[in-house]
């Protein structure tokens, strides 16, 4: 990834909110089987103490003291050490949520006189672009569906003439359609300012 700035852009376009609620409904459902984990070990570490905040919670309640009843085999110093383990396990899994979401909100494809680029990164040494210049693109294309259609969000691709290797394809970009056809149409503007009177005519 290259440290070039986006000095000079022409038009930006970020991912749309429906990738934020995808990582948001992923995040709850591990933090949810987590929590229920780690509530269990608290009451067995700690007893009744551990889940009175969970008393109006009738169900939770019961669940935790169930589960204490099917684990009574199960060593003190083996309770001690996963209430640890899965209260990292939990942190871990909240910094990652984070990083992820702050990252999505760094992702942005844009154009300038020079090219369109994907620029992405939270971290200092993660910061920067890659992308294909005007004369080596090939075609910007995206992809439809029904939930493409119902949310404004598409993936797209743009495609470098000689290699997959610097092609652009980022999923669910809000209004996709008309950033690859912002694309192409830029990139006509170039080829059109870049042909020869004799091109022209012929």
């Amino acid at each position: 990834m290259s440290g070039k700035t986006d000095e000079g852009v022409i038009k930006r376009f970020r991912i749309s909110w429906t990738a934020y609620f995808a990582l948001i409904v992923k995040f709850a459902i591990v933090a949810a089987i987590l929590l229920a984990v780690f509530i269990v070990l608290a009451y067995k570490r700690f007893g009744e103490t551990a889940i009175a905040p969970l008393a109006n919670i009738e169900i939770l309640a019961k669940i935790a003291k169930t589960i204490d009843e099917w684990t009574q085999w199960i060593s003190a110093g083996a309770i001690n050490i996963a209430f640890w383990v899965v209260l990292g396990f939990i942190t871990l899994h909240l910094l990652i949520f984070i990083y992820r979401f702050l990252f999505l909100r760094s992702v942005y494809v844009y154009t300038n006189k020079e090219g369109v680029w994907l620029y992405r990164g939270i971290l200092p040494w993660q910061k920067g672009s890659y992308g294909v210049k005007w004369r080596d693109l090939d075609s910007a294309v995206y992809f439809s569906g029904f939930k493409s259609w119902i949310f404004k969000t598409y993936d797209i691709r743009i495609d470098h003439r000689f290699t997959k290797d610097n092609e652009i394809a980022l999923p669910s970009v809000f209004n996709g359609h008309k950033a690859v056809a912002h694309i192409n149409q830029m990139h006509q503007e170039f080829i059109g300012a870049q042909s020869t009177p004799a091109d022209k005519e012929a």
